[in-house]
């Protein structure tokens, strides 16, 4: 594993004292925003780079053989199997992973990993984020009520939200109103840790580059669902949206001053490591038979069913229509609702 991961910051030009320097003063943390885990972030003092807390088995997942050999026929582990892949495809959407370590701490092991943060220019905002994982089940943000005390996106503090767009803002505990501090440390303002999901994603991702980003993004989960044999991973979504004047007048009509449009999206997947477990058939069996939910549109799915609908997905919401893709997606499609039509069968 140190080697395989040695390659991965060789083939992104990341070298030991950078890593080191930029880990030296962590300026934050905070638990993770928009998953199910409870995982402890740490940021780097430039931003560029994120410590994430694994568990035993996910650290336990790189030493694994893959079933997929390599090129000679020789046996490796998944984290040679990362390292060979991201290494050959430098435009790969798949998290960048540039170590994966063990602390031995008052006799208990912590395991964490290292990886590259997507959001890493501080001067550039972004606006909303989205978790897109394909599925519909359950997959909505309830945003936080006027008047909650919430915690800071940006310094990881709390305080009291008083509504979007307002800038009446507190921090601290509930005894924030004592404290007197009103601005965030890192930004203008404050924000909530928000992360939205499919359903709340109202509108399409218009992409200059949509061909290039869809088949890349196809090539990635393709190597998640056949080398990995993982599910469940996320697609990150981050929008820059800028505003832009309204010059034009209409008839009978009042015309809007300015409007506010994304301008670019940052791409990433997320939360790689996750097999199709015991415990994910067991969450998916519960979910359909005791709580009667959509078999089609639950997160948990084997990883070949999984991946053709977070291929479907990434179509749909970039809007993308290729002729010589639509006849193998719908039989992509067709083949995945026969999973699990079988696998309701079974189960019934």
């Amino acid at each position: 594993s140190p080697r395989a991961f040695r390659r991965v910051r060789e083939a992104f030009e990341v070298d030991n004292k950078t890593l080191s320097e930029a880990l030296e003063k962590p300026i934050k943390e905070r638990l993770s925003e928009g998953g199910s885990s409870d995982a402890l972030f740490f940021f780097s003092s430039d931003q560029r780079f994120i410590v994430k807390s694994m568990t035993k088995a996910e650290a336990y997942f790189w030493t694994k053989n893959c079933p997929v050999s390599s090129a000679d026929g020789s046996p490796r582990t998944m984290a040679d199997a990362y390292a060979d892949y991201v290494g050959t495809h430098k435009n790969t959407f798949i998290c960048r992973i540039y170590g994966v370590y063990a602390l031995n701490l008052y006799h208990n092991v912590f395991h964490f990993f290292v990886m590259e943060n997507l959001f890493k220019h501080p001067d550039i905002v972004v606006h909303e984020r989205y978790d897109l994982k394909g599925s519909w089940v359950d997959r909505h943000t309830k945003p936080p009520t006027k008047g909650e005390f919430v915690t800071c996106r940006h310094c990881n503090q709390k305080y009291k939200y008083e509504g979007a767009g307002s800038n009446r803002l507190s921090i601290g505990s509930h005894r924030s109103s004592e404290i007197g501090i009103s601005m965030c440390r890192y930004f203008r303002r404050h924000q909530p840790t928000m992360v939205f999901k499919d359903n709340d994603l109202k509108y399409r991702l218009r992409l200059a580059n949509v061909k290039t980003v869809v088949d890349q993004l196809t090539r990635d989960s393709n190597f998640l669902a056949i080398e990995f044999g993982t599910m469940d991973y996320s697609l990150l979504v981050g929008v820059h949206k800028e505003v832009h004047a309204i010059n034009r007048q209409f008839r009978d009509a009042v015309a809007a001053s300015e409007v506010q449009i994304p301008s670019f999206f940052y791409f990433g997947i997320i939360d790689i490591l996750q097999t199709w477990t015991i415990e994910k058939k067991i969450e998916r069996w519960f979910k359909i038979i005791c709580l009667r939910k959509d078999p089609k549109g639950i997160s948990a799915l084997d990883p070949d069913s999984y991946k053709i609908r977070f291929q479907n997905a990434i179509r749909a919401i970039t809007n993308y229509e290729d002729d010589d893709e639509l006849e193998s997606s719908a039989t992509r499609t067709r083949t995945a609702e026969q999973t699990i039509e079988s696998e309701e069968q079974q189960e019934q």
